[in-house]
């Protein structure tokens, strides 16, 4: 058993919504390293253990198996041991292991010969569920499934962005996600719960979520960015993904007669309900009442109304509860009115999903870390590996941050030193090196060796890098390109800067051979070139690998020290790094009392207000948020329109009215970045909240 509080609260849900639950689901994505590697990677082994444990744990409380696993793609790669034809047997193998029942198909499938991964998938005991690609009948794959096979509860369907099918070879041809998943909401309208898995980055899964935003029940669980594991719940459906390499694991519980459920019982009675009575009654309307609900609902809703001590009863769970006049206004309702026996259900949601990270696995078993080790001895190993590169260890406690969560999203120390080794390799001004260059996914030890390099660059080569100059507006572009795209592996790590107007620049030929980060497209526009062949037409100075940029200049480089941080380069970042900065202040310097009312409405009176106190450290970060706001084109304008000259020129109330109108747009749109952004589902805190405060009076913004 685990160690973990959490793994064991987990348990005891299955047991407190046995009654409820439809299905547990287990989800994983971007898995391409095998062993444990401490403190954040639990490794195949214990992950296989801890789904072993929840499959027993369900079949004896159910008793029958309800657990389902589902992978949404990129398990053959990128790494060293799956680089070996061994290391990839070896995975599918553990995949076997841990029972998964559904795979999703990535990019990094395809990066070996299509026949490789046709031979592989044929010892897969899982099938290949994707349903906007249209597979070689070599392929065993589906387009849509229906889960269980004898009375199923749960639809899944799989579907790719554009950008990952660019990786996909000829003859997989592609069909937009979104009109797949419009038929896939038709299909499946008479199942309780949809599933949809899907490899594709962050802004392409919320913008295919639209077309089911109003199909309840629905669920997306993602792969592709390494660096997500929030659940966003902003919107329907909710996505989910997570971190790579098992660094989370999630587990879904589908519950019937949640919200859902409730909500069309709430219709049914509306629809059926006869005027002159005002009531329908138990049991004599129970089959008019629950029509149009799934059995899985009427199973719970009935159980609920039969049973004295019904299981939402127990105690320890603090959750809403309905009374009649969740259905109806009469005051004169039977004692056997439907209404009335409803009185005290739950209304919670359809479903609870737990984040379990390395800590909260079992131990593995023996046979299944044999097949770990002996698919690591696969991979070749040089004389050279343990070679030591650098040692920082006097210069830091600590580990060198390779993290993807982390180096996809702001410099980190190991960027910054790889990006000023590459630099100076090339006597350049700049260097811009894509954090997609870095797969180790790890911390690296402060004492750096050449095994170190080979695990993290992966596709390093002796023209990995080349350096050429770029005038300063065409390197502006590539540099704010590349921040915008936090999350991702086009986040560039860079070093030097970008004062002359002419710049010898030493950057990742991948981002100039390769389109699918669009850099390619930025460069090819400004030189006039086809993006096609781009690198051949384009004055290239020298070329060498980041691993010889290391091992030249790495020693004379040192240790770079970074604080871990968030690309800050949009609004909506800035606003958010500054409110929780003040929120944290606010908080140190006013501890809420018995009255969180109260310590929130001072909180808001604060943000709201110019006026000056005591605490100058607080007062310059709130300040900073409300300049932040004015800095707003739009607002700024308004602003400006505002002052009266001095002699006496009168306003035009209708220009002026059409700047404030701006004026509110540019702050709404800012909201909505706000809202939508990252780590509002990271953080815990209610950003927009603090916004609405922080902006009021500001163009006459009113929350």
């Amino acid at each position: 058993m685990s160690n973990s509080q959490k793994f064991n609260k987990l348990l005891k849900e299955i047991d407190y919504c046995s009654d409820r639950l439809v299905g547990v689901i287990v989800h994983l994505n971007d898995t391409y390293l095998l062993e444990e590697r401490k403190p954040f990677l639990p490794g195949f082994s214990r992950v296989i253990a801890t789904i072993q444990c929840l499959r027993e744990h369900t079949k004896k409380i159910l008793g029958y198996d309800r657990v389902l696993v589902l992978h949404s793609g990129d398990f053959l790669g990128p790494s060293r041991v799956t680089n070996t034809r061994k290391g990839r047997e070896a995975m599918i193998n553990l995949l076997n292991k841990m029972g998964v029942d559904f795979c999703l198909l990535g990019n990094h499938e395809f990066d070996h010969k299509e026949d490789e991964l046709v031979s592989l998938l044929e010892a897969a005991n899982f099938q290949i569920l994707i349903s906007n690609v249209t597979t070689p009948n070599n392929i065993k794959a589906t387009n849509h499934v229906q889960w269980p096979q004898k009375k199923p509860v749960v639809a899944l369907a799989g579907v790719v962005s554009k950008t990952v099918h660019s990786s996909f070879p000829s003859g997989w041809d592609y069909t937009d996600p979104k009109e797949t998943l419009k038929q896939f909401a038709l299909q499946s309208k008479n199942i309780p719960f949809r599933i949809v898995l899907s490899h594709a980055n962050r802004n392409e899964d919320r913008d295919m979520r639209t077309v089911l935003s109003d199909v309840s029940r629905s669920y997306i669980l993602g792969g592709h960015d390494h660096d997500l594991y929030a659940a966003e719940n902003d919107d329907y459906p909710i996505l989910m993904k997570n971190l790579s390499n098992l660094r989370t694991v999630r587990v879904v519980l589908l519950l019937a007669g949640g919200n859902q459920a409730l909500n069309q019982l709430n219709k049914n009675y509306d629809l059926h309900v006869q005027p002159e009575e005002n009531n329908l009654l138990y049991p004599r309307d129970s089959k008019t009442f629950f029509k149009g609900s799934f059995d899985c609902d009427k199973k719970v809703f009935k159980s609920w109304l039969d049973d004295e001590n019904p299981s939402y009863a127990r105690p320890n769970h603090n959750l809403s509860e309905i009374n009649y006049k969740f259905f109806t206004d009469s005051k004169t309702l039977p004692l056997n009115a439907l209404a009335n026996r409803m009185t005290g259900f739950i209304y919670t949601e359809d479903m609870w999903n737990w984040l379990l990270r390395s800590d909260d696995h079992l131990n593995g078993n023996s046979d299944d870390e044999k097949i770990v080790n002996e698919a690591l001895k696969s991979v070749s190993k040089d004389d050279d590996e343990e070679i030591i590169v650098c040692d920082f260890s006097s210069e830091t406690r600590g580990e060198l941050e390779a993290r993807e969560e982390f180096i996809r999203s702001g410099p980190t120390d190991f960027g910054e030193f790889v990006a000023e080794c590459i630099r100076r390799k090339g006597s350049a001004d700049i260097s811009i090196v894509h954090s997609g260059s870095f797969r180790s996914d790890a911390q690296l030890p402060a004492k750096l060796r050449i095994r170190d390099l080979r695990d993290t660059f992966l596709y390093d080569w002796d023209e990995a890098i080349c350096v050429l100059n770029m005038d300063k507006k065409l390197v502006d572009k590539l540099v704010d390109h590349g921040h915008k795209k936090r999350g991702t592996g086009a986040y560039p790590q860079i070093s030097g800067n970008q004062e002359s107007e002419i710049l010898k620049v030493a950057i990742s030929s991948h981002l100039i051979t390769n389109d699918t980060d669009l850099y390619a497209s930025i460069i090819a526009k400004h030189f006039d070139k086809k993006k096609d062949d781009l690198i051949n037409h384009l004055d290239i100075e020298n070329k060498y690998s980041i691993e010889s940029a290391i091992l030249d200049c790495g020693k004379e480089v040192g240790y770079m020290s970074v604080p871990l941080q968030f690309s800050i380069t949009d609004q909506a970042s800035q606003f958010i790094t500054l409110a929780k900065e003040v929120s944290l202040l606010f908080k140190k310097s006013y501890p809420p009392n018995n009255s969180h009312a109260t310590w929130n409405n001072m909180f808001r009176s604060f943000l709201s207000s110019n006026e000056p106190i005591d605490n100058k450290e607080l007062q310059a970060v709130r300040d900073n948020i409300r300049k932040l706001l004015r800095s707003l084109t739009a607002v700024r304008d308004y602003d400006k329109l505002k002052i009266v000259p001095s002699n006496g020129w009168k306003q035009n109330i209708e220009i002026l009215n059409q700047q404030r109108n701006s004026a509110l747009k540019d702050l709404g749109k800012l909201r909505t970045d706000i809202r939508q952004h990252q780590r509002t589902f990271e953080d815990g805190l209610i950003y927009c909240a603090i916004f609405d405060a922080a902006a009021t009076g500001i163009a006459e913004y009113k929350p």
